[in-house]
């Protein structure tokens, strides 16, 4: 057994940490260097979606505003939820995911009511499939990501997710959370004073 890995009737669970925030908020930047300076043997899980895009070779831009984009979020909403089930039994003693499952269904309720019209019956089965997974998923801790200043970034679009995303969170209750900002190293090491008291926590919750 790993010196950091927390034990629960009899099965050794990992600490899992889900990282989200608004586009260019610089999460996949932040979890790449809390990899590196974390004190614990860490799993990362890349962003479902952009692996997905990447394996079928669409720009994001393209897809998102045609009806096809209900067929990709079925397959996000596949693959996330595939994802965080082998979190939860990773051999490892802190898990990081980049995005949650509160991401999605921001993205499942944005894409719904632009392609209502078309596709109304099938984002709302994903919603309610989002909806239920979010309200049984298992985070240990959030670390919420501020948008940084990207000039190729649409700034309306950054802050309308970055608000309904941290309200999303927000209704999420006896989770510990975190809200980093600042440059890449101030960000890091907020996280990594969070993610220690996270583990600590959950040690002591799940000795209990």
């Amino acid at each position: 057994m790993l010196p950091e890995q927390i034990v629960k009737g009899g099965m050794v669970l990992p600490v899992i940490i889900g990282v989200t925030g608004a586009i260019s908020s610089g999460k996949t930047t932040l979890v790449s260097e809390l990899r590196k300076e974390l004190p614990y043997k860490t799993t990362v899980y890349c962003e479902v979606a952009q692996a997905l895009l990447d394996e079928i070779s669409v720009m994001a831009e393209k897809l998102y505003h045609t009806p096809e984009i209900v067929d990709f979020e079925r397959d996000v909403l596949a693959k996330m939820l595939s994802v965080e089930e082998e979190a939860a039994k990773a051999n490892a003693e802190v898990v990081l995911l980049d995005r949650v499952i509160y991401d999605w269904l921001y993205f499942a309720t944005r894409y719904a009511a632009q392609f209502a019209h078309v596709k109304q019956d099938e984002f709302r089965e994903m919603i309610d499939i989002y909806t239920e997974a979010a309200a049984r998923r298992r985070y240990d801790g959030i670390i919420f990501c501020r948008p940084v200043d990207d000039p190729l970034v649409d700034k309306v679009e950054q802050m309308v997710q970055d608000k309904v995303i941290e309200g999303i969170v927000a209704t999420v209750r006896g989770v510990p959370k975190i809200y980093v900002s600042g440059t890449v190293e101030e960000r890091v090491r907020q996280a990594v004073d969070f993610v220690e008291a996270v583990v600590r926590r959950a040690k002591c919750l799940r000795s209990r």
